[in-house]
């Protein structure tokens, strides 16, 4: 049963990853992956890992700096954004569907930015779980 008043129905073993990706797993710019740290599944946008799953109710997002610059300060009064990783990459909590629709929004704002003239053509930038690999000196985890 579904009505208006209940929200969206979802099977209660799919998770508000599975949706996010059911959503935009027909959109053209992107494709699924294996998240670069080994953790999880991601997006990219050509080579680059835009989107990360480190788990099933947590995104981290790569917006780029100058993006997260601009929005900081409405991105951190939402309430699944959390401050942390500082940087061009933001990390989501999903709790709800409203977590999940803004999570789809801001892939939508990612992959723009990631798009944008020259973007691509910059440096790739590991998910924060990969970079922390690196910086330990320790290889990427073995695809899951």
């Amino acid at each position: 049963m579904n009505d208006d008043t209940m929200g969206p129905i979802r099977h209660q073993a799919r998770t508000l990853t599975d949706h996010v990706l059911d959503q935009v797993r027909g959109w053209p710019a992107l494709r699924v992956c294996q998240a670069e740290c080994g953790t999880g599944r991601a997006l990219a946008v050509g080579a680059r890992q835009i989107v990360h799953f480190p788990s099933e109710n947590e995104a981290e997002v790569y917006l780029t700096g100058p993006v997260v610059h601009r929005m900081r300060e409405v991105l951190l009064r939402c309430g699944p954004v959390l401050p942390e990783p500082p940087g061009p990459w933001i990390r989501l909590r999903l709790g709800g569907d409203s977590d999940a629709e803004l999570l789809i929004s801001l892939i939508s704002v990612a992959i723009k930015a990631n798009t944008a003239a020259g973007e691509l053509h910059r440096g790739a930038h590991a998910c924060p779980r990969a970079m922390l690999r690196r910086l330990e000196g320790r290889p990427p985890r073995a695809a899951q």
